[in-house]
């Protein structure tokens, strides 16, 4: 959570490469955060092949002023 929170590229290709996981690894990791509404995924609007991930509001007391 706090990965994601900290950076500002979001799209699932960058996680894979930053995290060094596999696409079905993020996938699993992205659906249990969806699931519990943490995040959303939007289709990135340069690539409709690609999404980008967007944090809720649910995830403000979890990261803090960080």
């Amino acid at each position: 959570m706090l990965f994601l929170h900290q950076e500002r590229d979001r799209q699932v290709q960058h996680i894979e490469l930053s995290l060094n996981l596999t696409n079905p690894t993020v996938s699993v990791l992205l659906s249990r955060l969806e699931e519990k509404g943490f995040i959303r995924r939007i289709t990135n609007p340069a690539d409709n092949r690609s999404r980008i991930i967007e944090l809720t509001d649910k995830v403000e007391p979890i990261t803090g002023n960080l």
